[in-house]
């Protein structure tokens, strides 16, 4: 990241609120600051769930998408994996350790 590139605010922990576009206002050694004086830590952590997301809104919602695709699988897979022949396993295995 760098001063004046795109970033979406987010709140992981309260759903009520929106996500929204800013820019990156000042990059220091400790904080990420936007344009809104919001403060984030080096890795884009702010207070009580803020975040950081380096990208554009259309960018932060197919990664949202994504992160819920990946989040049905685990919990599908969670619930049926002792279920599965060692060959599936196997093919499981196989296809996470690439």
């Amino acid at each position: 990241l760098k001063k004046g590139d795109t970033v979406v605010v987010y709140n992981d922990l309260d759903t009520r609120t929106t996500p929204f576009e800013s820019a990156i206002k000042s990059i220091g050694k400790k904080w990420i600051t936007d344009i809104h004086s919001n403060k984030f830590d080096c890795m884009g952590y702010g207070d009580y769930g803020w975040g950081l997301f380096p990208g554009n809104m259309e960018e932060y919602n197919y990664w949202v998408e994504t992160n819920k695709i990946a989040k049905n699988i685990y919990n599908e897979l969670s619930k049926k994996i002792y279920q599965l022949s060692r060959e599936e396993l196997a093919i499981i295995e196989k296809m996470i350790s690439e």
